[in-house]
């Protein structure tokens, strides 16, 4: 599922406090008690969503991810997407730094086209 262009991932970290009465410190501990956390784990594993790369873009919005699996795997899913979506930042930008000079320009004389002489009729 794609990313909506809208929703922005914050927006989602905020949602997914709201919802489920985490840590507003932003450490993560407290967020979930174990049985919560064992729960997330057994929906991630269920729906063969163990890796992050695949969790984290699970979902389009944080309201699929609360009606897929409720509060606690919505805001576990807003925490890796979070990771997920920096990760991709970081690959895309080591990708342009890693050779800049690698796209050829294109200008006229690239462009250029030897001239091609069509056949003409005597019709008529």
């Amino acid at each position: 599922m794609a990313f909506r262009g809208d929703a922005t991932p914050g927006r989602y970290a905020t949602e997914a406090m709201e919802h489920s009465g985490g840590d507003p410190g932003g450490s993560g501990e407290g967020l979930m008690s174990r049985v919560q956390e064992a729960n997330v784990r057994a929906f991630r594993q269920k729906h063969g969503l163990l890796q992050d790369s695949d969790f984290g873009f699970a979902f389009e919005a944080f309201e699929d991810a609360v009606r897929a699996g409720g509060h606690f795997v919505a805001a576990e899913w807003v925490r890796v997407r979070a990771e997920q979506q920096a990760q991709l930042s970081a690959a895309g930008a080591a990708v342009v730094e890693a050779d800049p000079w690698r796209v050829t320009p294109v200008g006229p004389s690239t462009l250029r086209r030897p001239a091609v002489r069509l056949p003409t009729s005597n019709v008529g």
